[in-house]
């Protein structure tokens, strides 16, 4: 029986708490299938559109041009064109975009994951019955953290867990540091994988601020976690909607359990407790 990511990553359980003041920056969820040309034509796209009209009027369309760069050479050959479309609330706290090869979710004002989880439920049953891709090919969830000091008067090494800082936690480095970044990559049988991009940045933010908002200028510490589950088009993986939120709801889980432990008790401390989910 395949272990969940949980039992693998062997992490302390900890409860599940939702906070007043989280430093979430962006939460995406991406959802990769084969590809489906028939997504750049405006008319097959119309029905998908009117579905989740709702919660996401505002339409752009987009075009992505991807190099193509000879291997041996290392010199570019051409180029493609893929088209994608932008669905979003107007106020840039929700935007849903659809490629000829994913549809993501992603959003600037998380509140708590059931409300995340359905409103993809609500766009995959769209894709499904209007789009039609017929395999699944990446499943994805990211979580983007931006971690910031502000009045709480901690240091660096209040917040984060000391081996994680890396140069951070040297005393000779760390008076002196204005940018020190780490990434680590995990990997896990049946094609599973977390990536974690973390460390100090001077001033900004990593997640472009909605529209009319200036970025924040103070020093931030980012925790970027990425899950994922790749499936070979070989093993020609259904686009079972069930399915996917299952494995998102797993992913939700593993985001939560490394940045508990990730960051001390006494940073979240100062961000308040709204309810604790005892799903």
């Amino acid at each position: 029986m395949e272990q969940s990511l949980l039992d693998l990553l062997n992490l302390p359980e900890v409860q599940h708490i939702i906070y007043d003041r989280p430093p979430l920056a962006l939460t995406l969820c991406q959802v990769r299938f084969t590809r489906v040309l028939s997504i750049g034509d405006q008319a097959y796209v119309a029905s998908f559109q009117d579905a989740i009209r709702e919660h996401y009027p505002v339409v752009q369309r987009g075009t992505e041009v991807q190099f193509v760069v000879a291997p041996a050479e290392g010199a570019v050959q051409g180029q493609a064109q893929s088209q994608h479309w932008r669905f979003s609330d107007g106020r840039d706290e929700w935007t849903v975009v659809l490629a000829d090869d994913f549809l993501a979710i992603e959003t600037r004002a998380y509140n708590d994951f059931q409300e995340f989880l359905g409103r993809l439920e609500v766009i995959l049953a769209a894709l499904i019955k209007y789009i039609r891709p017929s395999q699944l090919i990446r499943i994805g969830l990211r979580y983007i953290d931006e971690i910031r000091q502000d009045d709480s008067n901690l240091e660096w090494s209040d917040i984060i867990r000391q081996e994680m800082l890396g140069s951070l936690a040297i005393s000779e480095f760390s008076s002196n540091i204005h940018l020190s970044v780490q990434e680590f990559l995990l990997r896990y049988s049946h094609n599973r994988g977390i990536n974690i991009h973390h460390g100090l940045f001077p001033t900004g933010t990593t997640v472009a601020p909605p529209t009319g908002q200036l970025a924040p200028n103070t020093p931030f510490y980012l925790l970027d976690i990425d899950v994922f589950r790749d499936f070979p088009v070989a093993a020609k993986q259904a686009m079972n909607p069930d399915d996917i939120c299952r494995h998102v709801a797993e992913y939700n889980r593993v985001v939560y359990r490394l940045f508990r432990w990730f960051v001390l008790d006494q940073y979240l401390q100062t961000l308040g407790v709204r309810r604790v989910d005892n799903r």
